[in-house]
């Protein structure tokens, strides 16, 4: 079965060592979902892009747009992709 969804959303966030290594023997990464950093969001044909924070890492995510305004996630199944700020990019056709 296919697993679509109707959004994106790609969270910039930093990545460190978590500590220990996998059974090949590399080190293994760890995303710190905590702080803030930009966001790029995909529902439909509209990309839009902003800022998201979270106080800790057990704290709700927020969303915000250029405006600072507070952005809502659109109804539909909606898939989070967390890309290595330092390292990772997105692009897009």
């Amino acid at each position: 079965p296919e697993f679509g969804a109707q959004n994106l959303i790609v969270i910039h966030a930093p990545q460190r060592d978590a500590g220990y290594r996998d059974p090949a023997g590399n080190p293994v990464p760890e995303t710190h979902f905590a702080g803030s950093g930009t966001y790029e969001l995909f529902a439909g044909n509209v990309y839009t892009k902003g800022t998201w924070g979270k106080t800790d890492l057990s704290s709700t995510i927020v969303l915000t747009d250029s405006s600072g305004q507070v952005v809502k996630m659109p109804i539909g199944k909606t898939w989070i992709e967390l890309v290595n700020d330092g390292a990772g990019r997105v692009t897009f056709s």
